[in-house]
């Protein structure tokens, strides 16, 4: 039998205790904004959940209904990923404090496009901030999470959805829910990564949030072409870019349209710093 994934940065990223994390999820979802649009699909920050759960709660609070799978496009923080290849996980479950989310490896087994990558998979922080956010609000619903390797060209955008749209049957893709794990810019000595300097940070935060702007605006109009361009250029610290890049694919052949719903950083939880993390939801909907 295929083993459960461990929670493995419960505790830690985000509440162990069982009635404390229902908590601080409905108070979230219960505080994000009521939209007119129902979402199928979201690029989501996947930063420990006092910074990530502000940006996670629209997706869920906006969800379309009839979602039974949600995919999780996720880059790779700890495991190498082959070039023309995504990773999975062959787990039957993924742990987490409230309970298993039931696992959906079997369509990434049958094609050659997809590596079984359990160990990359376990490790992964970036896709396990959704979990429990999927148990609570989704308790009947599948998971899966596929690694993502970083994308330099547009064409290869095309045959990962390619690989995506085979291994989901045409019925079960009308109930299918995709979220791209990704914050935006690390800025700092920190993150080595400091096109505005670092003494004015009003400054700082001024131009990055209109670097990061840029971004979110040209995925959530499937403009692929220019973020690979822009990217060349800004070598920006966003590092679920190659995630988003393949959500923006899967969501235009949908032909579902973006709308960036939420921007903000680090200081705005722990206040002013020369070191901060942008996190931006963007969803997908009709």
């Amino acid at each position: 039998m295929a083993q459960t994934r461990p929670a493995q940065f419960a505790g830690s990223w985000y509440e162990g205790d069982p009635q404390k994390l229902a908590a601080t999820l409905d108070r979230s979802v219960g505080a994000a904004e009521k939209l007119d649009h129902q979402a199928r699909g979201a690029v989501l920050p996947h930063a420990g959940h006092t910074f990530s759960a502000r940006g996670i709660a629209p997706f869920f609070r906006n969800m379309a209904p009839g979602i039974e799978r949600v995919v999780i496009l996720a880059p790779s923080h700890y495991g190498r990923l082959d070039p023309d290849r995504l990773g999975f996980g062959t787990f039957a479950a993924y742990d987490t404090p409230l309970g298993a989310v039931r696992a959906d490896s079997d369509p990434f087994r049958r094609n050659t496009a997809f590596r079984a990558m359990d160990e990359a998979v376990a490790a992964e922080h970036s896709a396990e901030m959704f979990l429990p956010f999927i148990k609570r609000f989704l308790p009947g619903a599948a998971a899966a999470i596929l690694l993502v390797p970083r994308i330099d060209r547009e064409a290869s955008v095309g045959v990962f959805a390619d690989a995506v749209e085979e291994a989901l049957p045409p019925l079960e893709r009308e109930r299918t829910a995709f979220i791209a794990s990704s914050d935006f810019t690390h800025y700092g000595p920190r993150f080595d990564f400091m096109p505005f300097g670092t003494r004015d940070i009003e400054m700082m935060l001024s131009k990055t949030a209109a670097l990061d702007r840029k971004y979110a605006d040209l995925l959530a109009g499937h403009e692929r072409a220019r973020v690979l361009a822009e990217r060349r250029r800004d070598e920006p610290t966003i590092c679920g870019l190659d995630p988003a890049l393949l959500l923006s694919a899967l969501m235009e052949r949908r032909k579902f349209n973006g709308t960036v719903a939420g921007y903000y950083t680090s200081c705005d939880i722990l206040g002013k710093s020369g070191d901060f993390v942008c996190y931006a939801t963007i969803l997908f909907h009709e």
